[in-house]
């Protein structure tokens, strides 16, 4: 049977103004040179993230009763973090599969970026801008405002990958993108597990941090290497040296080392998978939202109604709190002429900016 839904709410087509108005001031900064003219990349990467704080006044302005409880901020038990921490860790190998299909034709912005800015930007100042800040404001912005504007349509699902998709978009390249997509649908599960947008920021801050801090180990790792190559000069311990320089043997190791690595990562990628369902089974129960995720979740696993799981909410006491029901909301429709223009404006610039750097748009 054909559903049919009300007209779009409010809240969802301020959506679509807060991505338009994104687009404006971080393209239009860029434009007008403003982000260009701050040297420091860390402190232009901030002026950047800061600029997020300005879309959110929308949602103030509208109704300053409901901007607080949009935003979700509401304090979590220290083994919810725990257990965040883990779903980041099953999340790495979902997210590198990611990054490893799309890099085989467009670029990793994120490293080609920092690795211009590592030798004159402190490590700590770079998990400030590029990790803790994002982590804060952008999900504030996308699991809080956005997500909450969606979960008023009644379609919890829907919501939470629409959610996923503005915050995906909004990074304005495929590489990023495709990871930032699936990592955008896991941390609004893990969201409505808690009912907390802090737990989508400790997952978000962890993420940037891990890769942060493994551009940072590798840059001075490859300092040491050349270090070493110009200390032994072309003495025979340093054989490898010459292997290195051999490009079509690189070339072919390079092949090989993919598809290992790629074959290595879908099952790695499996048994994440499988780890996240069962650790946001776990915070939902913790967080006393077991029966709310249970209403809308996959019917296997750990959402499926056994004793045991009872007799722990039982002993909890997590059941007698508090659980939103939006099942009882009246269905809406997210998409909307407003919403869609916006996410149309975000996939030109990803377009153009993809043909920028395949040189199908050349600058001057």
């Amino acid at each position: 049977m054909e559903k049919h839904y009300e007209k779009a709410g409010v809240e969802v087509r301020l959506v679509g103004i807060c991505l338009i108005l994104t687009m404006f001031l971080i393209e239009g900064g860029s434009y007008f040179g403003f982000f260009n003219g701050i040297k420091a990349y860390w402190l232009r990467t901030v002026c950047a993230e800061l600029s997020l704080a300005i879309p959110g006044l929308v949602f103030l302005l509208w109704d300053k009763k409901q901007f607080v409880p949009m935003l979700r901020i509401k304090p979590i038990k220290i083994r919810v973090a725990l257990l965040a921490v883990l779903v980041e860790i099953c999340l790495m190998p979902l997210m590198g599969l990611c990054n490893l299909i799309t890099e085989t034709f467009t670029p990793n912005v994120v490293e080609v970026s920092l690795s211009k800015t590592i030798a004159e930007t402190p490590y700590l100042l770079m998990i400030f801008s590029m990790c803790l800040v994002p982590a804060i404001l952008e999900e504030m912005l996308s699991r809080g405002l956005y997500l909450s504007a969606f979960l008023r349509t009644g379609r919890t699902l829907h919501a939470i990958f629409f959610a996923a998709l503005c915050f995906a978009l909004a990074h304005g390249n495929i590489n990023q993108f495709a990871y930032a997509l699936i990592a955008g649908v896991v941390m609004g599960l893990v969201v409505e597990a808690t009912d907390s947008v802090i737990t989508g920021m400790v997952i978000h801050f962890v993420t940037n941090a891990l890769s942060v801090t493994i551009m940072y180990a590798t840059y001075y790792a490859n300092i040491a290497y050349e270090q070493t190559k110009e200390l032994f000069g072309t003495d025979e311990s340093l054989q490898v040296a010459g292997f290195l320089e051999d490009t079509e043997l690189m070339k072919s190791v390079e092949v090989m080392t993919r598809v290992i690595v790629g074959i290595i990562f879908v099952g790695l990628a499996i048994l994440g998978v499988m780890g996240i369902y069962r650790l946001i089974g776990r915070m939902a129960i913790i967080s006393g939202r077991y029966e709310h995720m249970k209403s809308f979740m996959p019917e296997y696993g750990i959402f499926r109604m056994r004793n045991r799981f009872v007799e722990m909410m039982e002993r909890s006491g997590s059941n007698k709190s508090e659980i939103k029901a939006v099942a009882d909301l009246p269905c809406t429709r997210i998409m909307n002429p407003i919403l869609a223009l916006g996410m149309l404006i975000w996939v030109v610039d990803m377009v153009v900016y993809e043909l920028i750097v395949h040189g199908g748009i050349i600058i001057k």
